[in-house]
């Protein structure tokens, strides 16, 4: 069967000022206004877009490629790329669903490449476009890694005569609402459903920050709510709630609605992380409704407990544009009627710290598993999940330097059942540091990323890495919170959802405050961008230590992609941390140099008193702007907004204009 032309550039031209030669529909190829995309360069006898340098984040460095009919399965793609060396280099082929949110929805990567040494026109190479790009009407080219330029001097898209047609959900939404669930409410616990109260004590997220989660808002299709999430984002979604027994369960339901046909994972998860990941098959445009036994859980994972779900997670879903989650239950099949409260509870106090203290608690019960709250009065201070006479422990947030003499523990099974309460033996907790030393830097000369003495510069979560670290926000003083890092032995920061949310290239020191116990402790930091290199902070002594490393400690680092920060080498002891920031030695306004007195204003430096003096002006690149011997009063005017370099005499400066 001959096959259709659904998109063509054959390199035959100059690229018509970015409309590319096309067949088929008015193919249009975007072309960013980069000096690195150069269309119709002419390489070896070949017209060619040339991807010089650069990853995809650079929108300069891409070329995007709008369909006017979506690709479906079957769909063929011919493509001629080389380059002119044999350096390494990696053309990356991105499929998206639109061009407004382009961010790795499926994407093939050609290592390989073509070493074209002669004027020969370079072979043609014929790919299968991805099941997973089906309905997709994006794709994007770039330079994924290498040391040298890519050329694409052929691209085409084809269709088999009689091939499938795309599957294209309209609107990007569920169209109708999903099966209402039958199952008798006596015998659910659900985690999501409108059709059944919220079985977890409390709910912390619907999307955990664990690593590149994609967006989710809650919508609502004739009364009936659901989760939809912008699957984008190639990590998980994460549901984070309350300890929660399952024990007596059989099942566990969830409908999904996903954008193309393809496989999502889920997992619910027990205490100590044990995920329980199951496939699930998907199918577009329509609510695809799983019951899994809960034996399959356990099979998937050995050490996942019923008896302690805290977590449920969504992942291997890169393939989806979007998807939707509603109904998300346990139940079992018959009704259990329990009557009978947990017995034998015992509780005694564990390791005690600056700002926690944990407990061990254990009790028995008919039904398998044991749910313990910890009261102060009326006040619940934690509460978590177990099995049925197994130790578990219970870390409470606290007061430093306070005595506890009124905690109470109360056990519950499933059914609410509540033995009484016990007393929890008295103890103190340990005299915690004062505050860090205020920071002396001017605000319009820091990013911040975590201090009471300054704004924010975005946000960022704790990156769930494995890390054996408990991580404790606490107040030190009215006003003033630090983070306690306990058992430390590394720890992540994920800034802005691991994306880049400012530039520090014009800072010159990364600042933070460590308070250790002892010289004993240890402590490595580094940014994170494309790379890292974690660094010793140096010796630290008992108390509090003011750091600052030079950002010249990270020399290959970009720091306008500065994704995360980590900090690691601990010891498993304990750590302070705060007043954690960029900050560079611009100065503004009054200066001092030579003990002169240098006034900055509005693109104006004004020195006075140093008649005979030598001044000199340099550019951050080192070019003189002004050099001259002092009247005794200079007005010198340069660049609003330019840092520069003040020197007088044997003294300099750097300041801004």
């Amino acid at each position: 069967d001959e096959a259709e032309v659904i998109y063509k550039w054959d390199g035959s031209g100059k690229g018509n000022e970015g409309v590319a030669e096309e067949e088929g529909g008015e193919m249009t190829v975007y072309l960013e206004s980069g000096e690195n995309i150069l269309v119709g360069n002419k390489q070896k006898g070949n017209w060619a877009v040339k991807l010089n340098k650069g990853y995809k984040d650079a929108e300069q460095y891409s070329v995007i490629i709008e369909l006017d009919e979506a690709l479906a399965k079957g769909d063929k793609l011919t493509l001629g790329a080389f380059k002119t060396t044999d350096k390494a280099a990696v053309l990356a082929i991105e499929f998206n669903a639109d061009k407004e949110n382009l961010n790795q929805d499926v994407v093939i990567l050609r290592e390989e490449l073509q070493q074209i040494t002669s004027d020969a026109i370079p072979e043609d190479e014929v790919i299968d476009v991805p099941e997973a790009a089906d309905g997709m009407k994006y794709i994007r080219l770039y330079r994924k890694s290498g040391s040298t330029g890519v050329y694409v001097s052929k691209f085409v898209i084809t269709r088999a005569e009689g091939g499938e047609e795309p599957v294209v959900v309209e609107d990007n939404v569920p169209t109708e609402a999903a099966p209402v669930p039958t199952i008798p409410a006596q015998n659910v616990k659900s985690l999501y459903s409108n059709a059944y109260p919220f079985a977890p004590a409390m709910l912390l997220s619907y999307n955990e920050g664990w690593w590149d989660n994609p967006s989710m808002t809650e919508k609502n299709i004739n009364g009936d709510t659901y989760l939809y999430y912008d699957g984008r984002m190639t990590g998980m979604v994460g549901w984070q709630f309350e300890f929660t027994p399952m024990t007596q369960m059989e099942f566990v339901h969830v409908d999904i609605w996903p954008s193309v046909d393809g496989t999502i994972k889920m997992g619910p998860t027990s205490d100590g992380s044990k995920v329980a990941s199951v496939a699930l098959e998907v199918k577009a445009g329509k609510w695809n409704s799983f019951d899994i036994p809960v034996g399959d859980l356990q099979k998937a994972n050995a050490d996942f407990d019923l008896a302690a779900v805290y977590q449920n997670q969504f992942t291997d879903y890169s393939a989806q544009t979007w998807f939707a989650v509603d109904n998300v239950f346990f139940y079992r099949t018959s009704e259990f009627v329990d009557t009978e409260a947990p017995t034998e509870v015992k509780v005694e106090v564990g390791a005690v710290g600056y700002f926690n203290a944990t407990l061990v608690a254990s009790a028995t019960d008919n039904s398998g598993a044991v749910l313990f709250k910890v009261f102060n009065g009326e006040t619940e201070l934690a509460s978590k999940g177990g099995a049925s006479g197994v130790n578990v422990n219970i870390d409470l947030a606290l007061a430093s330097a306070t005595k506890y003499d009124g905690l109470t523990l109360v056990a519950y099974d499933e059914a609410g059942n509540a033995a009484e309460a016990i007393a929890v033996p008295e103890f103190t907790t340990l005299v915690g540091p004062e505050a860090a030393p205020a920071p002396k830097h001017l605000a319009e000369n820091v990013i911040s990323l975590y201090s009471d003495a300054y704004t924010a510069a975005t946000w960022f979560g704790i990156g769930s890495w494995g890390q054996a670290t408990q991580a404790l926000e606490v107040d030190l003083a009215e006003g003033d919170k630090a983070y306690m890092l306990s058992n430390f032995n590394y720890l992540g920061w994920e800034i802005n959802g691991n994306q880049p949310a400012f530039d520090a290239t014009e800072m010159d020191y990364l600042h933070l405050d460590v308070w250790a116990p002892d010289a004993a402790a240890k402590l490595n930091v580094t940014p994170i961008w494309d790379g890292e290199a974690p660094t010793s902070v140096g010796e630290l002594k008992a108390g509090w230590n003011q750091i600052d490393m030079p950002l010249t400690t990270w020399a290959e680092m970009n720091r306008a992609n500065i994704k995360q920060i980590k900090f690691d080498g601990g010891n498993g002891g304990i750590l302070f941390l705060d007043n954690v920031y960029f900050w560079n030695d611009i100065e503004e306004g009054l200066i001092n140099i030579e003990g002169a007195q240098v006034i900055v204003n509005d693109g104006v430096i004004s020195i006075n008193g140093q008649a005979g003096k030598q001044i000199s002006i340099y550019n951050v690149a080192g070019q003189v702007l002004y050099n001259n011997i002092s009247t005794g009063c200079d007005r010198i005017s340069l660049n609003h907004g330019q840092v520069v370099i003040v020197r007088i005499a044997d003294q300099a400066t750097k300041v801004i204009l």
